[in-house]
């Protein structure tokens, strides 16, 4: 299916705009949504921080799940379970299945992108200091899998590759460096075409897929005048609740544990990305390793 590009030019409640910048592919090619702003809207005291919302965190669950049954199922190894025993009933003793794979291209955050190959990578020029830069960035990887690759759960191992720097060029100290990363997944499915399907955390309709971010990186401090400090950074991740179950579909995104059921039948398919914001940094670079795996 053909993605639906939505042009934004603010992702973000900011205080004032300097200017906004995008670019739009094909499809299979890069898709940028950046935009530059001198100030995050915040509560006082708070600094920016993104909390990751994805079903992989898990949140304390108090009940049952409406729509989804509460009876014990009979797990793979013939015991009877409940979530409330084990967590996750629907794939308590099955097996592990490796599904595939992906790479994603590289992507970099430059003062200049001027002599960077956009084959090999896609670039966004930095807004001057001390301004934000938030960037949004669509389809550098994929994974495509047949219906029925796996039973009622998708789990992740992820590493990012990922190198930063924070200066201050500006000539005063500044208190609000900041850099702050996500992968972003889509996941696409023939189910959630229907235009009568609504997605509780939008609020609209799902539009074929379901968008997520993963947390990969955050970090928020002050620099000293001329201060610089590089990173370079390779942080594993694992699954906990997965990029998608049959458990999330029902309790996060409103689903029939029916369509839950029908929603693994379908073909699949995960198209990854990267997003989040910058302040106080002069180069930033991060690709991801991706493998994926069902029960």
């Amino acid at each position: 299916m053909s993605p639906t590009h939505l042009i934004r030019c603010a992702a973000f409640v900011v205080i004032a705009l300097a200017g906004c910048n995008m670019a739009f592919a094909d499809d299979g090619k890069p898709v940028v949504r950046v935009t530059y702003a001198s100030a995050r809207a915040r509560a006082p005291g708070v600094r920016g921080v993104n909390h990751e919302q994805s079903a992989d965190k898990l949140h304390p669950r108090i009940g049952v799940v409406p729509g989804k049954p509460s009876a014990p199922v009979i797990g793979a190894a013939g015991a009877a379970v409940t979530d409330a025993t084990v967590g996750d009933a629907d794939s308590f003793g099955r097996a592990t299945k490796y599904l595939g794979l992906a790479q994603t291209t590289d992507f970099q955050l430059q003062t200049s992108c001027q002599g960077v190959d956009p084959t090999v990578s896609t670039c966004v020029t930095l807004a001057a200091q001390p301004a934000e830069t938030d960037f949004d960035v669509a389809n550098l990887g994929s994974i495509s899998l047949p219906a029925r690759s796996a039973h009622s759960l998708l789990c992740f191992t992820l590493t990012p590759f990922l190198f930063f720097e924070f200066s201050n060029l500006t000539g005063v100290a500044q208190p609000n460096g900041e850099m702050s990363v996500f992968l972003a997944i889509a996941i696409e499915n023939p189910l959630l075409d229907n235009p009568g399907l609504i997605d509780p955390t939008t609020n609209a309709p799902f539009n074929g897929q379901i968008q997520l971010g993963l947390s990969t990186y955050q970090e928020f401090r002050s620099l000293a005048v001329g201060e610089l400090d590089q990173k370079d950074l390779s942080l594993s991740r694992t699954c906990v609740g997965g990029i998608i179950s049959r458990d999330s579909l029902v309790s996060t995104y409103g689903l029939t544990a029916a369509q839950a059921k029908e929603f693994f039948d379908k073909p699949i398919t995960l198209s990854f990305g990267v997003q989040g914001f910058v302040a106080m940094v002069d180069l930033f670079d991060i690709s991801y390793g991706i493998r994926v795996y069902g029960d």
